[in-house]
């Protein structure tokens, strides 16, 4: 048996060498009594090394056994030491990279021009938490403080060895952590807290405490998902979003939208000549944000300007479809272009990869800053990517005034060093000689 084409797709979604989808591919792949060509399609992400490409690597080289491409991953781990260590290693690279082709821009299929597109523009947007806010986030900061340092004591007395990476782990999944984030962009949440604690009851903010009050909304789009919550959420919802730094930006962020004149090329697509208010997604990490964003685009945003929806986990694949391809209808029913902003709410997990369809909005906000490098940059392919046809805008929020954004950027800019599209790895993959 003998194929001459295999096309993985989509394969950053079983990147790992240890899952079964890897292991069955290589053995189908071992198994040819001729090395097939081999088209691995998507964006494949580093989250923490160079060795995260080991699978697609092995895929394309035609590795014949598994315990090879672990060789490889291998060589590739010590690879990305010597990256990390600012060490040259030019004949180290020449020699684990050798022959694999990089696409140049001037590529083209059957006269049709495949990797042009408007140049992306990023931009880092300051968010400083307001005076009135410190005071409740000095308390919460504290907690989560205490709460780290508490659990790397209680990590080092079992284990001397513990490494940097575990604390920092260990740090951004407690419960403190995960509050502090949420009150840095929300700073009127903490105040919000201590309101509801005062009437009886606590915030739920864990998206199993409302994801069925999201799931019976089932009307057409754009839906609107503020009726749909119980009076005690609304409650808690108004006092989370007092106007701040993060809110202020995002309404100038929305009015930029709505005045973006840009013309979409004369073509014989739906969008052909349409020059009026653009879309835009506006994506945070946690459900909890994205509902309460949702609800804020809602209540507090003129809707002769702006209509929503928002996709959500506990959507159909049928309802995900709809809520897109209502963001890329141009057109009212009577054929005249829209005279309105649409925007869809979701976070980076549901937005990161999947859904192409999204290039139909040409702005995008990530409203919440956080440490995953690959998350951040599959949510801005959703507008940055091929078959774009207007210039795409990247806002970042972030809060640097305060120490855990300032951590979490950091964080980002270390691994855009390595990592990013203009870190070291980049530049090798783009050699053309």
């Amino acid at each position: 048996m003998c194929w001459g084409l295999v096309v993985a797709d989509e394969v950053h979604e079983y990147r790992s060498l240890d899952s079964g989808q890897a292991k069955s591919l290589l053995g189908i792949i071992s198994r040819q009594s001729k090395k097939p060509w081999v088209l691995s399609l998507s964006s494949t992400p580093v989250l923490d090394s160079i060795s995260n490409l080991a699978f697609p690597f092995a895929l394309m080289m035609g590795l014949p056994s598994l315990q090879q491409a672990e060789n490889f991953r291998r060589d590739l781990k010590r690879l990305d030491t010597q990256l990390t260590s600012g060490s040259e290693g030019n004949a180290e690279i020449t020699r684990t990279l050798r022959g694999f082709i990089f696409r140049s821009s001037a590529s083209s299929f059957l006269g049709n021009p495949l990797m042009e597109k408007p140049e992306g523009k990023y931009r880092n947007v300051p968010c400083p938490i307001d005076q009135q806010y410190h005071p409740n986030l000095r308390a919460m900061t504290l907690r989560a403080k205490s709460e780290a340092i508490r659990r790397a004591e209680e990590r080092t007395r079992s284990n001397r060895n513990v490494s940097e990476e575990t604390i920092a782990n260990s740090f951004f999944s407690q419960p403190s952590t995960r509050d502090l984030a949420l009150a840095l962009q929300f700073p009127a949440y903490p105040a919000a807290m201590n309101a509801a604690s005062e009437q009886g009851y606590a915030i739920q903010t864990t998206v199993e405490s409302f994801k069925d009050k999201l799931a019976k909304v089932k009307t057409a789009e754009p839906r609107r998902y503020g009726c749909s919550l119980p009076p005690q959420m609304k409650w808690c919802l108004d006092r989370i979003l007092k106007q701040c730094s993060r809110l202020r930006e995002l309404d100038k962020a929305a009015m930029a939208v709505y005045s973006d004149t840009e013309a979409y090329p004369v073509s014989d697509q739906r969008s052909s000549g349409f020059s009026g208010p653009k879309n835009m997604l506006i994506l945070t990490e946690l459900p909890f944000g994205a509902t309460a964003l949702k609800y804020y685009v809602e209540e507090c945003m003129d809707p002769t300007k702006f209509q929503s929806t928002m996709i959500n986990a506990d959507m159909s694949k049928e309802e995900r479809q709809a809520a897109i391809d209502w963001l890329g209808r141009y057109r009212e029913s009577d054929g005249t272009f829209n005279t309105y902003t649409k925007i869809l709410v979701s976070t980076y997990e549901l937005c990161s990869t999947g859904l192409d369809g999204l290039k139909v909005a040409n702005w995008e906000v990530q409203y919440a800053a956080i440490r995953n490098h690959n998350k951040l940059k599959q949510a801005a392919a959703r507008i940055d990517r091929l078959g774009q046809q207007i210039t795409p805008h990247v806002l970042r929020f972030q809060s640097t005034n305060h120490p855990l954004d300032a951590l979490v950027v950091g964080d980002l800019d270390e691994n855009n060093k390595k990592y990013g599209s203009k870190g070291f790895l980049s530049q090798i993959t783009n050699w053309e000689y």
